[in-house]
């Protein structure tokens, strides 16, 4: 899997002034959020590394295409979850992740999406998730918006910003701090409503 997101990558970056370099990351932002494994973050970087004035609008078309995606999921789920659903789980073996999903959809449906959106959590089991659970779709929306827009804000704005030069690092600990940052916000719903 890392060497065909090196391979993609490779490919992103040689081809960063065409549209079709904009057009695959735009893909691969719709269709993580619903199904495919490979995260667009890296290529957001490399876009971003290459055409630094064009981060913000870089950025805000992965967070569109990524909600969009999540969108995706959330039909799947709630509408084709019998079809699909057990297919994706099974395929990805997301089975134990799955009840889990489940836990924290009856109990904290915001916050369930929105620490799914902004940490390595995978993302897409959430979006199906909320739709098979059928979590109100505008607080699924909200929460989508908010946690997928911190999180490409912070990696457009890092490798803008950061640039290439500490790109290594940042990925090497991005998810060990999102993933921080999610426990975190678990932890104080925890506390405040156990």
């Amino acid at each position: 899997m890392i060497e065909k997101e090196h391979k993609i990558k490779k490919w992103i970056v040689k081809n960063s002034g065409k549209r079709s370099a904009r057009v695959a990351l735009r893909i691969v932002a719709f269709t993580e959020s619903s199904f495919f494994p490979i995260p667009p973050d890296p290529f957001l970087g490399a876009l971003v590394i290459i055409n630094p004035k064009k981060w913000l609008v870089l950025t805000l078309n992965v967070v569109g295409y990524s909600v969009m995606g999540g969108i995706l999921g959330y039909l799947l789920g709630f509408w084709f979850f019998d079809l699909f659903g057990p297919k994706i789980i099974s395929f990805y073996d997301l089975a134990d992740e799955f009840i889990i999903v489940e836990q924290f959809f009856i109990n904290h449906a915001f916050w369930s999406v929105f620490v799914s959106a902004f940490t390595p959590i995978p993302y897409k089991v959430f979006t199906i998730g909320a739709g098979l659970f059928h979590v109100n779709f505008l607080v699924f929306l909200v929460a989508s918006i908010l946690g997928r827009g911190l999180r490409f804000l912070f990696v457009g704005s890092i490798f803008r910003y950061v640039g290439e030069k500490y790109s290594d690092l940042i990925f090497k600990y991005f998810n060990l701090l999102t993933l921080f940052f999610g426990l975190l916000i678990i932890g104080y719903l925890i506390i405040k409503f156990i």
